[in-house]
C-alpha cells in the first residue's frame, strides 16, 4: 500500500505513449501456471530469512531505502513510507532476464528488467516504513530471489538525489548465469516484448506499466520510450482483433 499523502511531481505532464492498454490487451492470453523450474534449485524459506537478516545487519544507518527501477515502482506490494527520485550511476536498465514462466513460456521467453554495469539509471526510490523494515525485506527477498542460482542478485549502492546521496537496497544488479541475456538488439528484444505472455500476465504489461508509472512520476528513460514505441508498432501490424501471428 502506498502512502496516499505520497504523490506524482505535479510539475511533471506525462507524454502520450504510443503502447496503450488497448494495445497491450491484446498481447494478453490464457497459459498454464508449469509450476517450479526444473533446471533450478528452490530456496527453503529459512534460507530467504538468513539472506534477509543479513541484508538488514549490512544495512546503512538511518531509514531502509529500495532502488525500485521495474516493477516496484508500480506494484510493491508492501507499504511503500515515501517515493523519491533518484540516479544510480554506473548502472542501466536492460531486459535481460529471461521468462519461461510468469510473463512467457518455453516456447516463446518473456524478458524482464534488470540492472547492468554502465551508464546511468533514472529511477525512484521507495523508503520502508521503520516499524515494518524487517518484515518487508523478507518480503521482497521471497519475492526476488527464489532460487539458489539468484543468491547474490541484491546489493547495496550508492545513488543520487535531490536531498543529496544515499545508499539503497537493489535487486537484479549485474545478473549472471542462466537465462539471463546480454545485449540484445533492441529490435529483438521489441519483438519478444510484443509476443510473450505467461500465467502472470504480458511482457508488454510489464513494459507498459514501468514506462507509464515512470512518466507519471516525471523519470524519463529513452530506451524505454523507444522500446514502447516499437512493441506499439508490432502489435498494430497484427489482424485486427487478433493476437500475435
Amino acid at each position: 500500500m502506498v502512502d496516499s499523502a505520497i504523490t506524482p511531481a505535479k510539475n511533471d505532464s506525462p507524454r502520450r505513449m504510443a503502447l496503450t492498454p488497448e494495445l497491450v490487451a491484446r498481447c494478453l492470453r490464457e497459459e498454464p501456471n508449469p509450476g517450479p523450474n526444473p533446471d533450478f534449485t528452490p530456496l527453503e524459506d529459512a534460507e530467504r530469512l538468513a539472506i534477509a537478516q543479513d541484508l538488514l545487519a549490512s544495512a546503512p544507518p538511518g531509514p531502509i531505502w529500495v532502488f525500485a527501477y521495474g516493477s516496484l515502482i508500480w506494484s510493491p506490494g508492501f507499504e511503500v513510507a515515501e517515493f523519491r527520485r533518484a540516479s544510480a550511476n554506473g548502472w542501466h536498465r536492460a531486459f535481460c532476464i529471461e521468462q519461461t514462466r510468469w510473463r512467457g513460456t518455453p516456447e516463446l521467453p518473456g524478458l524482464m528488467l534488470a540492472l547492468m554495469p554502465g551508464g546511468r539509471c533514472n529511477a525512484l526510490i521507495v523508503r520502508l516504513p521503520e516499524a515494518k523494515k524487517a518484515e518487508i525485506v523478507h518480503q521482497l527477498v521471497k519475492r526476488e530471489i527464489n532460487v539458489q542460482e539468484d543468491l547474490g542478485m541484491a546489493r547495496w549502492i550508492k545513488v543520487s538525489t535531490a536531498d543529496g546521496p544515499l545508499q539503497v537496497l537493489v535487486f537484479w544488479a549485474g545478473p549472471k548465469g542462466q537465462g539471463i541475456l546480454k545485449g540484445l538488439p533492441l529490435q529483438d528484444v521489441a519483438w519478444r516484448l510484443a509476443h510473450a505472455c505467461g500465467h502472470y500476465g504480458s511482457s508488454a504489461e510489464y513494459l507498459y506499466q514501468t514506462v507509464a508509472k515512470l512518466e507519471e512520476y516525471g523519470v524519463q528513460d529513452s530506451n524505454l520510450w523507444r522500446l514502447q514505441q516499437m512493441v506499439a508498432i508490432e502489435i498494430e501490424s497484427w489482424s485486427a482483433d487478433s493476437g500475435p501471428p
